[in-house]
């Protein structure tokens, strides 16, 4: 119990460095994936950078995102578990990102 209030605790307690940064994965049901969002949301506000890929377009679109890709920043990508396993190699590319 209590897991987006400990990944929220965890990456706000180990603030990103300058040469470095601090990410996290979520891999949920595609069903949970908009309450991890708002909940993250209502409980750390702006103090994280969070994006929600539950499909090929949303994928794509975090490609052009270059300020939530860049280092140095506290970001959660949370995505549905289905979406993630039913097109890897498009995926792997974001995963790698994530990457210190």
């Amino acid at each position: 119990m209590g897991k987006t209030a400990q990944l929220i605790a965890l990456l706000l307690s180990r603030p990103p460095t300058d040469s470095g940064d601090l990410a996290a994965l979520v891999l949920t049901p595609e069903h949970l994936c908009h309450q991890w969002r708002s909940e993250i949301a209502r409980f750390a506000g702006d103090a994280l950078s969070v994006e929600l890929v539950t499909n090929a377009g949303e994928v794509a679109a975090l490609h052009t995102r270059h300020a939530w890709l860049r280092r140095g920043s506290a970001r959660v990508l949370i995505a549905s578990l289905e979406h993630v396993c039913g097109n890897w190699e498009q995926f792997s590319v974001i995963a790698l990102s994530l990457q210190p």
